[in-house]
């Protein structure tokens, strides 16, 4: 039964990978973000993986609302900001859904965003934006830092 049970989590992700792509292009904010070689689809069964493990994010079907993108994208945001601290290597993906978080968080902060969102959608956003920043700053200055090394 275990893997009927897995093959039927590895199809419902894989369903929500398609959901996601869709959704995120309706976001033109994030355009610059897929102007290399990993594409929207890449990176959206990289967040299904990511947030596989609670399946209740996994919607499918009509698609997502600003809420339940909000709470996806805040679990994306906790696993990647967990292993940025830790000193780990992220992959080219998992900075560009570091990034994506950031973007649309910011852009769930507009006016007609605001009666889409709970209390507590609306804390997990401003905090996600909030840490965003603080990380893109700690970034910058490791990015800098490598430049200098050796340079005297």
């Amino acid at each position: 039964m275990t893997v009927v049970n897995s093959v039927k989590l590895q199809m419902l992700k894989a369903e929500f990978a398609e959901t996601w792509t869709e959704y995120m292009q309706q976001f033109s904010c994030l355009d610059s973000l897929f102007s290399g070689g990993t594409d929207r689809a890449t990176t959206s069964h990289i967040i299904a993986g990511l947030v596989g493990f609670r399946s209740e994010l996994l919607v499918v079907g009509e698609g997502l609302s600003t809420e339940q993108s909000v709470e996806v994208l805040f679990e994306c945001f906790q696993l990647l900001a967990v292993k940025f601290a830790q000193k780990k290597e992220l992959s080219h993906p998992e900075k560009i859904i570091l990034k994506l978080c950031q973007l649309l968080c910011q852009e769930f902060q507009q006016d007609a965003y605001a009666s889409e969102l709970s209390q507590a959608a609306i804390d997990k956003r401003d905090k996600l934006v909030e840490v965003g920043k603080h990380l893109s700053t700690v970034e910058r200055r490791e990015q800098v830092k490598a430049r200098n090394m050796g340079k005297f």
